[in-house]
This record gives C-alpha cells, structure tokens and sequence, in this order.
C-alpha cells in the first residue's frame, strides 16, 4: 500500500468522453474513397462472393471432374484457394490490391494449360472458363473502384 502522501501526488486522470459511432454511409453518400464505397452491400461485393464460389468450384474441381494427379490438381488446388482467400479479404476489408491479384490469378488459370501442358484435357476447359470469369469479375471491381474516385487536375 502507497503512502497517503504519493496517492496525493499522483496526477488525476479526467475522464475520457464516450466514442461516438457516426452511421455507416449509404453508397449514395460515400465519400471518394474506395474503402468507403465497399461499407454497404453492392454489385462489388458480389462480385467477391461469385468469385469466392469460383475459387471454391476450382479448389474442388480435381474430385468433382476426376482430374488427373500433376499439374492439373496442383494449379486447380493452389489457384482456387489463392482466389477464395482472396476473395474472403476483399469481403472482409476492400483494397484495390486483392482485386489486382485476383485478375492476375484469372489470367494465371487462362495461361495454365499451355504453359504446363494440359490443353487437351477436361482441366484446361475448366481452368480457362473459370480464369475469364475470375479475370473479368476482378477487372469490373478494380473498373468500379477507379470509376468513383474523383478526377484531379493540376
């Protein structure tokens, strides 16, 4: 126990005044940053849960299609969780740079089956119809996001 004369001492502590929470912004409403624009539900953010159910059929599309082990089942396993992974953060707090990932991922999936030499097969269908899908989802949110920001002349 302190003596009394250093509980005298000590400087007193003014009461902090209670945060206020400011309502979220409706999308009419939002100010110009990309941030902002994703607090409420939009075409945007359902493009991030069409592309999380895309990297979910991609992830799973190995045992649903009975594709072949190698290449095939790698790129399906590795791209499809990095597009719902993706798409989870984009959900959970917008940036431009998931999108952007995501549009490299689509045209990773499109470019695939040539480069590690699966053209001929069921896999190379599902990765280039799932890669233009992915791609085209993250370059219309990435097209949405640059469309609200205010042009600034100098």
């Amino acid at each position: 126990m302190e003596p009394p004369a250093a509980r005298e001492m000590a400087p007193r502590r003014e009461p902090e005044p209670p945060l206020a929470v400011a309502p979220s912004p409706s999308c009419a409403q939002a100010s110009s940053a990309p941030e902002s624009v994703m607090d409420d539900w939009s075409s945007i953010k359902l493009c991030d849960v069409a592309n999380l159910i895309l990297g979910m059929v991609l992830f799973f599309s190995p045992w649903e299609f009975n594709l072949s082990v190698g290449a095939q089942w790698q790129t399906a396993s590795i791209v499809g969780i990095l597009i719902a992974v993706l798409s989870i953060a984009a959900l959970a707090a917008f940036a431009v740079w998931e999108e952007w990932l995501n549009l490299t991922a689509g045209v990773v999936l499109i470019v695939a089956p040539w480069l590690l030499g699966f053209q001929n097969s069921d896999a190379m269908t599902i990765d280039v119809v799932i890669g233009v899908s992915v791609a085209a989802l993250a370059a219309f949110e990435v097209w949405a996001v640059r469309d609200t920001q205010p042009l600034t002349t100098q």
